[in-house]
């Protein structure tokens, strides 16, 4: 490394096996002297190729096709023992025509199969449950399962709880029940949480701590990943404002329209349609302005309302972000499912990413929002443990370094998942796009 600062973390630790099945091409793990060998992961399966540019140029773009009425009804899972609580709640929501109780979990070991199976927006525990975990626990549990949809405790005076998100408890109702206490926390809770209306859609947004880790791109080569699977429509937008890559990454002309030209404060998916770019590939792009002083006249609810209207509409949504903390990123993560933060193992960037999750948590940002990976992993080892520490968990998936020329400054850079779908590149990028779609919860902050 050019920087004597930027120092690697150590590079003699045993590679784990997901780095040493996703080496480069040619490349054989070596493991450290007297260490044993590591097993070598079988390739993945990959789907078939998306269809021609030809095809995909008269497919329409999601946005023209009219939309089926949303579902805007918010739905709850209730895990009570006690049938008359369970039909006091159902007394006091059944008149509230967005609200509905659409299951009651009477076994609280069977909450987080019945929750991972309903995906509903609010959850609501009595902390006065028996049994192997008493309420307050199984909120715990969940929140340790990676749930992050919003849960309302019921408890009674004599039991006093407080709200308190790093417990995982997002509101508390003490019973007796008033008549309209019950709805309104309960849409409060869902305005500001996890929203799961769009069942089957996923927005992901890619960010990093510093630029020149490779962070556009995964963002690329993960939306042409996604796309591979039939019948997915996916969109890409370059959040990254004033200086985006993706219009050279797909070699865009100058005139190809822009974010800028969508009217300011009343966008909707016609004039959305109009600007965003057909890639060869299948994808649809929504560029960035094109001078750098008209990055300032998108404002950050014009971007969230673009990001909405795009999830709506296509089956996938990918968000490349700038290397910076600003409002845009911020109005990208109120919109998205997951983030995924892309690290080396460069030692500043890991430090300077555990920062970034710092300010994240302050501003309201559960954990299970987000996921990291690691590019230029190197088959000769990383330090797991040194990032683990740094940043209390460690990377979901490893991309190989490449090891690509850059090409010509003016054309675009041939996407690996494209050129060389069966390389281990391509393998890895299939598993972060399986990962990506397991993961598919949005984690916001929680209004006071």
């Amino acid at each position: 490394m050019t920087n004597e600062n930027a120092q690697a973390l150590d590079p003699t630790a045993v590679a784990p096996a997901a780095i040493l099945a996703n080496a480069g091409a040619g490349t054989t793990p070596v493991a450290p002297p007297g260490a044993a060998p590591t097993p070598v992961a079988p390739p993945v399966a990959l789907p078939p190729a998306p269809p021609a540019p030809a095809q995909q140029a008269q497919r329409p773009s999601p946005l023209e096709i009219p939309q089926a009425p949303r579902d805007t009804t918010i739905r709850v899972v209730l895990v009570e023992e006690l049938a008359q609580i369970d039909r006091e709640v159902r007394r006091l929501l059944d008149p509230v025509p967005d609200v509905r109780v659409v299951e009651t979990v009477t076994d609280p070991s069977n909450t987080l199969e019945r929750v991972e199976e309903i995906r509903p927006d609010v959850i609501m525990v009595d902390a006065l449950i028996q049994g192997d975990t008493n309420g307050l626990g199984l909120v715990s549990s969940l929140r340790s399962a990676g749930i992050a949809t919003p849960i309302i405790v019921l408890t009674i005076p004599e039991r006093p709880v407080e709200a308190d998100e790093a417990k995982g408890i997002s509101g508390v109702l003490t019973m007796p029940l008033g008549d309209e206490q019950v709805s309104t926390l309960v849409k409060r809770l869902h305005a500001a949480g996890p929203a799961s209306a769009d069942h089957g859609h996923l927005a992901c947004l890619v960010y990093s701590a510093k630029g020149g880790v490779g962070k556009t791109m995964v963002a690329h080569n993960l939306a042409l990943t996604l796309s591979r699977t039939p019948g997915t429509s996916v969109a890409l937008v370059d959040g990254d404002l004033q200086f985006g890559d993706i219009r050279g990454r797909i070699g865009a002309p100058d005139e190809a329209r822009t974010m800028y030209e969508l009217p300011v404060g009343r966008i909707n998916s016609i004039d959305l349609a109009g600007v965003m770019w057909r890639d060869p590939s299948g994808i649809d792009v929504l560029l960035p302005p094109y001078e750098v002083e008209q990055a300032e006249m998108v404002t950050p609810q014009d971007f969230s309302q673009t990001l909405d209207l795009l999830h709506a509409a296509y089956d996938v949504v990918v968000v490349d972000t700038a290397s910076v903390l600003n409002d845009i990123t911020l109005a990208g993560l109120d919109s998205v499912d997951i983030a995924i933060g892309v690290i080396t193992p460069d030692q500043s960037v890991v430090r300077n990413t555990r920062r970034l999750h710092e300010a994240f948590a302050d501003a309201g940002y559960r954990r299970e929002q987000f996921s990291v990976v690691m590019n230029r992993a190197v088959p000769h080892g990383v330090d797991i443990a040194a990032i683990e520490g740094e940043l209390g968990f460690g990377p979901a998936a490893f991309l190989p370094e490449l090891g690509t020329p850059l090409g010509p400054v003016s054309g675009p850079t041939p996407p690996v998942v494209l050129a060389q779908p069966e390389s281990p590149a391509s393998q890895a990028f299939f598993q972060l796009a399986q990962m990506a779609q397991a993961h598919d919860r949005r984690s916001v902050p929680v209004a006071a």
